[in-house]
């Protein structure tokens, strides 16, 4: 389940970082600065084609810590494709 959820993660990040490029550039085909710190990680990961990893978590707890515990060795399988 846990591989399942971060493979499901994963292939969500990659699909809004390709529409948030596609969002980013206006029919001219000029680049406008992303609105915020996320965005401009996702674009960044985009133009470098590579993937981005982004953890959420509502409160610091046992289970939160688990979760990333768990993200850590996908993310070091993947460190040169990863930003």
């Amino acid at each position: 389940m846990t591989r399942k959820s971060i493979s499901l993660g994963i292939a969500a990040l990659a699909l809004l970082a390709a529409i948030s490029v596609a969002l980013a550039q206006s029919p001219s085909g000029a680049y406008r600065e992303p609105a915020g710190k996320g965005m401009a990680a996702i674009q960044r990961a985009a133009a470098a084609d590579k993937y981005l990893f982004v953890f959420f978590w509502r409160e610091k707890s046992q289970q939160a810590d688990a979760m990333w515990n768990a993200l850590q060795p996908a993310m070091s399988k993947v460190a040169d494709r990863a930003e």
